[in-house]
């Protein structure tokens, strides 16, 4: 039984091999590349491993879902940061500039990531640009059962970017993707935007477990993608 990972796989880093058929699986860790292909699934008894933007798009007890954002190494450290001093107060600012026309779906996976962070939304706010205008823009605010407010900035063209603020008790953190490794993270990554093949079969969770939630967040920001 091997494990088949569903992803970008210009942003995957580990010892791993990109393939193009279930054939070359066998009992090992591969990559599909989810830009060179038109069926998302599998076979057999592997293990399925998809990004959260696309939930459904394949069924099974041994499918697992992960959230891109939550795998990023500066993310991570991030996280670890916010949550030492305990229950987490303040003010947190992501943006992002992405390609992807699953806007909705890639909102949904990043709140899902917050809420790990910072607790359950109390109340989300969703601003969109015209639906004509391109790119197009998406702004979330939100405010956090515990204490933190939280400002989310969405352009959906070009080259990827993220920028991330946190301002809490005694705590600062800033980071910028374009920048030179700002926040001092793992040597063996030389782009901020990658992640380890290893983190997504750590992190991620059964379809059936996490499928709920996900439709929850997604409603919360206008429904399901087209």
């Amino acid at each position: 039984m091997g494990n088949i990972v569903y992803a970008n796989v210009g942003k995957v880093v580990g010892n791993v091999e990109v393939v193009d058929s279930f054939e070359r699986v066998r009992d090992r860790t591969v990559l599909f590349d989810l830009e060179k292909i038109d069926f998302v699934g599998g076979q057999g008894d592997h293990r399925i491993y998809i990004p959260a933007t696309m939930i459904g798009s394949v069924q099974g007890e041994n499918v697992f879902v992960y959230h891109e954002l939550g795998l990023y190494p500066f993310f991570q450290k991030a996280k670890k940061i916010i949550l030492e001093s305990g229950v987490p107060k303040g003010v947190f600012r992501l943006r992002r500039i992405i390609e992807s026309k699953k806007n909705r779906s890639v909102i949904a996976s990043d709140l899902v990531v917050l809420s790990t962070v910072f607790g359950e939304p109390e109340r989300i706010v969703i601003k969109h640009s015209p639906m004509e205008m391109q790119p197009a823009h998406v702004i979330v605010m939100i405010s956090f059962n515990g204490g933190t407010m939280a400002h989310v900035d969405y352009t959906f063209t070009g080259k990827e970017y993220i920028e991330l603020e946190w301002s809490g008790i005694g705590q600062i953190i800033e980071f910028n993707s374009a920048e030179m490794n700002p926040m001092n993270l793992v040597v063996n990554l030389p782009l901020t935007l990658q992640y380890h093949v290893e983190s997504i079969l750590e992190t991620s969770m059964n379809q059936n477990s996490v499928w709920k939630d996900f439709q929850r967040f997604q409603q919360l920001v206008g429904g399901a993608d087209e």
